[in-house]
């Protein structure tokens, strides 16, 4: 019988129509597996990811639109010193860590198209996090300033690493209210024929920053962190958790001093290292040996730019305020640690620090503190201070994103910081309370309920404010413990209809008003 070829290919039609959904299958069951399979092997990680953003990346960066032009430094190692790094990066991804007791420096040549400087450059020490990639941090000093900054002493640091942006905004933001505040800037940086890409070049504190900030000629240094590091070591070789040390704790750091190549006088430099030590010695003297305000203002920042992790005796120097007799502390290139859950003055992690603690407890500072944090973000002081960098922002933003797409920037991180810190402050209901009524005269039985201590500065009658002889201070609230209730007496003859309470947060301007209820079913005793 003859084959009928319109038959033939009707049926074979017939056959494919049938046998496509279990085809389809079968495709995908593939794909899966060598999905899985190509993922064990590293390939996609390796090969496909990178080749795929060799290809998208450039496309990418043409939409954001050219990036604005940075300076670039040039590296140039000998074999012998590169060979040298490479020998300290492969010992220290073996330990675990970077002993800086074993941490040569190199010579080095810092080049640009103008001139050409000698250097000594060295791997920052502690973590070892930055050597698994080709993004190294380096410590870089040179006799002639060298840099965007033209400092003598800096860090080259990875900028996405560290939080570029919100540490940068935080630098700006000291320098605004009269903190020291030691700049950054953005730089490209190639070692020898590598172009190692963007670096944030954050200079260390000397005479010429000193000179910049006014403060020429003073004493300046910080409690060493060598034992601390030294005694660290030991725990970074377990994943379990070890009994701290003696040589980790605050009261054995030596006093360390770094006097300025301008030339201090011998009794400013006693005068620094005599507060130093008392600091050390005695914290709860703070407020007689800090400048109370500045300190203040550094740590309601920490709040406001999510550096809260900074805050410990081991990331702070002080220098001699211009008078003589009073240390200002400021941090260098701290590392944005993302959004808060908390106020620094509330976070278990920074008052368990046996300084910052310390600071806390002092009544002067904390309402210092307190009323930094209400200037910044309770009114629009914030959104001011950050309308006037937007540009910056967005061309700082640019060229980071040339090189790490998926590090944007993300400004509804500090608008977080702030509305945490507003709410923490000004809650809705700060306090609880009741009236009690008797013949002998009437009682307002009041219990805070917020977070802050509280000071209750006047009553309420209908219309009519009254303020106390004395302000009467209520606790912050403890958690998981019954109400406390404090007493106080009530003018004689007042309607009590509409009777509430004026508190105040210590240091800060706006009031907070909680109202007495007349007729209350709890059962709680005054505080005699």
């Amino acid at each position: 019988m003859p084959l009928d070829p319109e038959r033939f290919f009707a049926r074979l039609k017939q056959y494919a129509e049938a046998a496509a959904p279990a085809v389809a299958l079968l495709l995908v069951l593939l794909v899966f597996l060598l999905g899985i399979r190509t993922e064990r092997t590293g390939f996609v990680q390796e090969v496909l990811d990178p080749g795929i953003k060799r290809i998208t990346q450039p496309v990418l960066n043409a939409f954001r639109g050219k990036p604005p032009e940075v300076d670039h430094y040039h590296l140039d190692l000998s074999e012998d010193a590169l060979d040298g790094l490479l020998l300290i990066r492969d010992s220290a991804l073996i330990a675990g860590y970077l002993d800086p007791v074993y941490l040569p420096s190199v010579l080095v040549q810092v080049r640009t198209e103008q001139d050409s400087v000698e250097a000594l450059l060295s791997l920052i020490t502690r973590t070892v996090e930055h050597l698994r990639e080709d993004r190294w941090h380096f410590r870089l000093r040179s006799l002639t300033p060298v840099g965007p900054l033209s400092a003598h002493d800096q860090l080259l640091l990875d900028p996405v690493s560290i939080g570029y942006i919100p540490g940068w905004l935080m630098d700006r933001a000291a320098r605004s209210i009269g903190l020291p505040s030691l700049g950054s800037a953005l730089a490209d940086l190639t070692l020898n024929d590598k172009d190692l890409g963007l670096y944030a070049w954050a200079p260390a504190l000397d005479s010429t920053i000193l000179l910049a900030l006014g403060l020429a000629d003073q004493p300046w240094g910080a409690f060493d962190r060598g034992l601390y590091d030294q005694a660290q070591l030991g725990n970074m070789r377990t994943p379990f958790l070890m009994t701290p040390l003696p040589q980790e704790r605050f009261s054995v750091a030596p006093v360390t001093p770094v006097i300025s190549t301008g030339g201090t006088s011998l009794e400013d430099e006693r005068a620094w290292a005599k507060a130093m030590l008392t600091l050390q010695r005695d914290p709860q003297r703070a407020t007689d040996l800090l400048d109370v305000e500045r300190t203040a203002k550094l740590l309601a920042l920490s709040d406001v730019f999510g550096v809260q992790s900074a805050l410990n005796w081991r990331e702070l120097f002080f220098v001699l305020d211009g008078t003589g007799d009073r240390l200002i502390p400021f941090f260098h290139a701290p590392k944005a640690g993302g959004p808060i859950t908390t106020l620094s003055f509330l976070s278990p992690e920074v008052v368990n620090d046996p300084l910052i603690g310390a600071l806390f407890r002092m009544p002067e500072l904390r309402a210092a503190y307190f009323e930094q944090l209400e200037h910044w973000c309770v009114g629009d002081h914030l959104d001011r201070f950050l309308a006037e960098k937007v540009d910056t922002i967005h061309a700082m933003d640019k060229l980071i994103q040339v090189e790490h797409p998926e590090a944007s920037y993300d400004p509804k991180v500090i608008q977080h910081d702030r509305l945490v810190v507003r709410r923490i402050l000004r809650p809705r209901n700060p306090a609880m309370g009741n009236i009690q009524e008797s013949g002998s005269g009437n009682m307002a039985r009041i219990a805070s309920l917020h977070l802050l201590p509280l000071e209750v500065k006047a009553i309420v009658y209908g219309s009519d404010t009254v303020p106390l002889v004395a302000s009467i201070t209520l606790p912050p609230r403890a958690d998981n413990s019954p109400l406390d209730y404090v007493g106080i007496p009530l003018e004689s003859g007042r309607i009590l209809d509409h009777v509430a309470i004026i508190l105040q947060v210590p240091g800060t301007r706006e009031p907070l008003m909680a109202p007495l209820i007349r007729a209350s079913s709890l059962n709680a005793e005054p505080r005699k």
